[in-house]
Formats: structure tokens, sequence, C-alpha cells
């Protein structure tokens, strides 16, 4: 019979066993922990073996914008063209929005056999998408009528002979697709611009009211003049009279307008790349919920070059932004943050600045896209020019840490080898990270385009 001391040792050595063996055992060799996911691994449950497929059209096409849904759903914005010749009054091409299942396949409910097609003006471009958390779809367009190049330099003439008109508009749809009529003149709102020879970019930002911030660059970089003017919205697409009068907000920086972030208080930043002080530079400032300027927060020139891609207000306030610089090197990611009262933050990357490939590497990386995730860290979809005669290139994606260092936890230097692809290819290339933490690509060489989903960095 065992003593109680015993049956306490006893005891003891089974607890150490278990430990042991979940552990891995008693071997002194530790069970390894799992493999990380290759964030380049094709997610085959997507189409066909991680891909969906499909043709543009006799005369080719090209998609501007993507984004995913929360349910995984998948949308595809751009245009394919209709006709290449000289007639003016026959459009030159046609929009569609492209809705795919989480599984690839066309979504059967979404317009006709998965896509919708309308037209604006007739020569028409997409350049961004955004879903509402009612489900209706916000299309961002450069609209123009067809036209022919004429002089002065940069000036395009309609049929009537006249110069062509020129804006920016949003379209928005219904869920399943079709023309939301509710939403400005018949699911349109178009802001004309008159004719300029830098053509607008706009972006558009959702505010939590259900309010529409859409930003417009009006600079003519041919004469050396960088503005732009923000514009806010009612939900119904009519302009909010709270905001400046209902009137445009016009730039106190001498630059583009090229990213919108929302502060908690409703205060607006905007951030562009212009010329400060006779050199390339970015500039950020403020707007109060009104759209009067911020007069507490400065007008902040950079002292980098940057086009401001990416621009995110973090948890703790600070602001966040990344996008493509060029140096002697050429192109690569670069990264700085600010507080929230606009002071950059040099205890962020080396002295307030970070960049992928560092600085003094080799290579030019054309960076295509950038993510911010809601700690800071940044996320760059680029590609390498490997050749020329003919054009390679090389897919990358270029990572930075919260803390603006290189995420070597995500690759070697936090840059990620991806395949070696044509320049056609590499120039159509579109990319987002899905609410699941996927990647999708968007590809295309006019006439056809491919899209493919990899496991990413999800959870």
């Amino acid at each position: 019979m065992l003593s109680s001391r015993a049956f306490r040792i006893l005891s003891l050595g089974a607890a150490i066993a278990l430990t042991l063996a979940a552990c891995g055992g008693g071997s002194g060799t530790p069970t390894p922990p799992p493999a990380p996911v290759n964030p380049l691994e094709r997610d085959t449950s997507f189409g066909t073996a991680g891909e969906a497929r499909f043709t543009m059209g006799p005369l080719g096409g090209y998609i501007g914008a993507t984004t995913a849904q929360s349910d995984g759903k998948l949308l595809l914005a751009g245009y394919r063209t209709l006709q290449t010749g000289t007639d003016l009054t026959k459009p030159r091409n046609e929009l569609f929005v492209r809705r795919l299942l989480a599984n690839g396949q066309a979504d059967a409910a979404f317009g006709q056999a998965g896509e919708t097609v309308f037209s604006v003006l007739g020569n028409d471009n997409v350049q961004g998408i955004l879903v509402q958390p009612d489900g209706k779809i916000v299309v961002v367009l450069w609209v123009i009528e067809p036209c022919n190049a004429g002089i002065p330099i940069g000036s395009c003439f309609s049929a009537a002979g006249i110069l062509a008109k020129v804006g920016t508009s949003l379209v928005r749809l219904n869920a399943d697709g079709t023309l939301d009529r509710s939403f400005g003149n018949q699911g349109v709102m178009i802001e004309y611009i008159g004719p300029q020879r830098s053509g607008p970019a706009p972006t558009v930002a959702l505010q939590p009211d259900g309010k529409l911030l859409m930003l417009r660059t009006t600079s003519d970089h041919l004469l050396h003049f960088d503005s732009w003017k923000l514009h806010r919205y009612l939900p119904n697409g009519s302009a909010d009279p709270a905001f400046s009068g209902g009137q445009a907000v016009s730039s106190r920086c001498t630059a583009d307008g090229q990213a919108i972030g929302l502060q908690p208080d409703g205060r607006i930043i905007v951030a562009g790349a212009g010329y400060g002080q006779g050199q390339a530079r970015f500039c950020i400032e403020r707007l109060m919920p009104d759209g009067q300027a911020d007069t507490s927060f400065p007008v902040t020139w950079s002292n980098i070059s940057m086009q401001a891609m990416a621009l995110r207000v973090l948890t703790n306030g600070d602001i966040q932004l990344a996008g493509p610089s060029a140096d002697a090197a050429g192109w690569r990611l670069i990264a700085t943050r600010y507080d929230a009262a606009g002071a950059q933050r040099k205890d962020y990357g080396t002295d307030g600045v970070a960049y992928l490939p560092a600085v003094g590497s080799t290579g030019a990386y054309d960076i295509h896209h950038v993510s911010i995730d809601t700690a800071g860290g940044v996320l760059a979809a680029s590609a390498l020019k490997l050749s020329t005669d003919p054009s390679t290139y090389q897919r990358n994606w270029l990572k930075l840490t919260s803390s603006g260092q290189p995420d070597t936890a995500f690759a070697p230097g936090g840059i990620l080898a991806g395949a070696v692809v044509p320049a056609s290819y590499a120039a159509a290339m579109e990319w987002i990270v899905d609410p699941q933490g996927r990647w999708i690509t968007v590809d295309g060489n006019g006439s056809e385009s491919v899209v493919t989903r990899f496991k990413g960095t999800q959870p």
C-alpha cells in the first residue's frame, strides 16, 4: 500500500509527464512551432487553382479599382473599349462593375450574370470603389466627353468642336447592381471642372454618418501649379450645406490632393505631393468638420519626396502616411508618422522616416498599392524591373513594422519576392487585402483579366 507521501510523489511525476508530453515529450526536443503560412500560397477554394479569369471584350479594357465585401464577395470596376475610331458622337468606352462570389464564380444575383454596365460622358475611367455599410456601392470616376487632342497642348475638342466637358463623378449602385436613382441625378453625381491639362485623380472617403468626402486635384503640372479641392456630399449625393456652405474647400498647400484621413472628432486630414521651397515634397493640413481651416494644426511641408498613396489615422490618434518616393537609387517605399497635433514622430523609423529598400540599396521598386493596418504596419505591393527587351518584372511585397522597421518576420529584409511577370501584367496590377487577410491581385494584358487569391496574412 502506498503511503500518502509516495502518492503525492507519483502525482507530481504524472503531472510532469503530462507537461512534457504537451511540450513534445521528455526527449529534450520540443515540438517545433507550426510552419508560418506562405502569404503567396494560392487559395485553392477560389476559382480554378486560386484563379478566376474573364475576357475584357474584343477591343480590350482595364480594371481600375477593386474592393472586397465583408462577406468575401469581390467587386471589380473598370472600363471596356467600345470603339477606337474618330466618331466622337459615340462613346469610346463603357464602365462596368463585376461581382464575384467568395468562391470566384460570377455572382448571378448582381446585375446581368454578375456584371453591371453603364456610361457617364462616354470616355470615362474608374478611379476607386467603396462599399457603404448598407451594402450600396459607390464608384469613383474621372469622366470626359469623347474628344480629340488639339491646340493649345492638353486641350481636347468634342464632336461639337468645343472644349470637351471634364469632371469627377460618383455613381452609386444598389447592392444588387442596379443604379441607385435616389442618389445625385438618377444615380450619378458630376462635378464639372472645366478644361485643364492635368487629369483629376479623385479620392473618396466615407464618414461614419454616411456623408461622402471627395478630394480632387486641380493642378496644372505644365504650369507648375498644384492645388486640390475637397467636397462633402450628403448621403443622397447633394452638396452638404454644413460644409463650407455647400461649396468646395480649396487647399492651403500648393500640392496635389492624394489622400484623406478622418480623426475621431470629425476633423479631416488631407495630404498630397507638390513643390515646397523649390523642391518636390509632400504636405499635410487639417480641416475642421465644417470645412474651415484648422489653424491649430500647422500646414506641414515634409523634408522628403513622397507620393501620399495611403493615409490612416491610428487608434492612438497618430497619422500614418506611406507611398512611393524617388531618390538617386530609384523608386522605393517610404513611410512617416505624425502625432495628432501634426508633429513628426521622430521615434518612428530612423528619425521619423522609414524606407524599403533601405537608403543606398539598388533597384527601383515600382510601388503599386499600399495598405496600412490599425497599428501602423505598412504593406506594399511592388514590381522590380529585372530586364528590358523584353521587359520583365518581379513581383515583390514590402513590409514595415508598426515602429517603421523592415519586418524580418515577414521576409528577409522585409521584402517578399514573388513571381516574375511580363511588363504588360506588371503595369496592370491591382492588389488588395480582403477583410479575411487574404491577398487578391488583379492582372491583365488588355484582353483578359486574371484574379488570383492568395492565403496572404490571414490569422
